[in-house]
């Protein structure tokens, strides 16, 4: 036998008995499957891979850890703002809501982007007119579901309006994204 075989054999012994779980069933793997074995070493030391699987220009989205409190909050703003319009968009409000604690313009949570003021008013009209207090349907419940589930999947959107009332011009000003009932969703 040539010296690189048995060097080849020493090594899947000894990568054998270090990672399968008994002496036996390394020896016995030797003798059984000597070509297909060096192929379980691998994909077993693939399996077991420690360390970065992302690379550096590389986004990572980090799934919302939302504790109850923000989940009801976010549940009535939804209510509220997207009452009367269909599901797809209570899932859309939901959406822009946690894009905007994602984004660095707005503020780092759910309550604080929810009851966010600029100047003397409230980012969100039913805040300032007392309708955040009324109660989600279930629909809304379940869109906010849908959105805390999809992540920031479903869309960038950190803005949403009804051309029909909307009096700021600014708002007119952003990228639109796209338009679901009433509303319009942008950037």
């Amino acid at each position: 036998m040539n010296t690189k075989k048995v060097l080849l054999l020493i090594t899947i012994a000894l990568v054998s008995v270090l990672t399968l779980p008994n002496i036996t069933s390394a020896a016995s793997q030797i003798e059984e499957h000597e070509a297909s074995f060096i192929e379980t070493i691998f994909t077993q030391q693939a399996n077991h891979h420690v360390g970065s699987l992302v690379e550096p220009d590389q986004k990572v989205m980090i799934e919302h850890s939302v504790s109850e409190k923000e989940k009801e909050l976010m549940e009535k703003i939804v209510q509220a703002e997207a009452k009367g319009e269909p599901y797809e968009g209570k899932v859309a409000v939901a959406t822009v809501i946690l894009n905007r604690v994602d984004h660095p313009d707005f503020p780092d949570s759910i309550e604080k982007v929810i009851y966010q003021k600029l100047g003397q008013i409230y980012a969100f009209s039913p805040v300032q007119n007392g309708m955040i207090n009324n109660q989600p349907s279930t629909e809304a419940k379940q869109a906010v579901r849908e959105a805390l589930d999809q992540g920031s999947k479903g869309h960038d959107a950190v803005y949403f309006y009804n051309p029909k009332t909307a009096q700021d011009k600014w708002i007119f000003s952003r990228t639109v994204i796209k338009t679901i009932g009433n509303h319009t969703f942008a950037k």
